[in-house]
């Protein structure tokens, strides 16, 4: 009734339960073995970079284990980039047109919708473009977009917001911090596009056996960005996979079904009941004794039957 395998040998009666579990030891130590061999052997794969700018394709990447350049076997195609930044801290006034006169300052970020001195009107602050040094804002009125406000040198009004009696000029910001970096690619073969996709930080793309990463991006002495990329070719990372999901499996069988093994000897004082296998510490000693309850209550109950 406690789901044990009964099995008399001679004079004993054997309990078991859980023997697969007896494999979970053996199953963990083998995927240790699998990954080790699978880290080992992969250092017979081919790793290399590339710098590109967007909109240029290449077939030729940088092998650092050859010390030069090799071929890829297709071509890579940088589509587009874009580097996603953290919604920027910024200080903006609200100024009188007449007078020059600050009427708010707000200390706030990017996304922010703020109040501003006029009854009912607001103000979202949608981006700043670092590159033009422009604040851009949508205009709220009754918590609607009426208009777009940018402030540049050459503020720009549009929509209802044309007749706001403001000017939005910003003051300050924090330097921006990168969240993120963001490619779209193409991958070609014969001239044609194979494949498209979007290549991340710790969001690769995988074509033909190569994982292509998102590692860096920078500017030249001229000021034009690009972006870095490393390919890497590892022909037994799947071996590796094999490792990791034994020893996962490892570790269920011996904890979710542990072996337990226990007999009943008959000895001068009568039957005795002896733990042999998965009772040991305190939480087999926990275990034992529930067992122990578990067929004093049996053992009651048939008495009074």
């Amino acid at each position: 009734g406690l789901g044990y395998r009964i099995t008399m040998d001679g004079d004993r009666l054997l309990a078991r339960r859980g023997r697969l579990g007896r494999w979970g030891s053996t199953l963990v130590h083998l995927s240790v073995l699998v990954v080790m061999l699978g880290a080992t052997l992969g250092a017979f794969g081919q790793v290399g970079t590339l710098n590109i700018y967007p909109g240029e394709k290449t077939s030729v990447i940088h092998d650092w284990d050859l010390g030069g350049s090799r071929e890829l076997g297709f071509e890579f195609r940088l589509d587009r980039f874009e580097t996603l930044l953290y919604p920027i801290e910024l200080r903006f006034d609200a100024i009188a047109p007449a007078t020059g006169e600050v009427l708010a300052s707000y200390t706030t970020r990017e996304g922010a919708v703020v109040d501003l001195p006029l009854p009912g009107v607001q103000a979202r602050v949608k981006r700043l473009d670092l590159e033009k040094m422009q604040l851009e804002f949508d205009i709220l009125q009754g918590g609607r977009v009426v208009g777009d406000y940018v402030s540049g040198k050459a503020d720009r009004v549009s929509g209802s917001a044309a007749g706001l009696p403001l000017l939005l000029r910003g003051t300050d910001y924090r330097d921006p911090k990168i969240r993120q970096l963001r490619s779209e690619i193409s991958i070609l073969e014969a001239g044609r596009v194979a494949t498209t996709g979007v290549i991340e930080i710790n969001s690769p793309l995988t074509y033909r056996g190569v994982t292509i990463y998102q590692t860096a991006k920078d500017t030249d002495p001229q000021g034009r960005e690009y972006a870095g990329f490393q390919f890497s070719e590892d022909p037994l990372e799947p071996v590796v996979w094999a490792g990791c999901l034994l020893m996962v499996l490892g570790l269920f069988v011996a904890f979710v079904l542990p072996c337990r093994a226990l007999a009943v000897l008959l000895s001068g004082q009568g039957l005795v009941l002896h733990p042999l296998e998965g009772y040991r510490g305190q939480g087999g000693a926990t275990v034992f004794e529930t067992l122990v309850e578990c067929l004093e209550t049996l053992s009651r109950k048939e008495s009074d039957c």
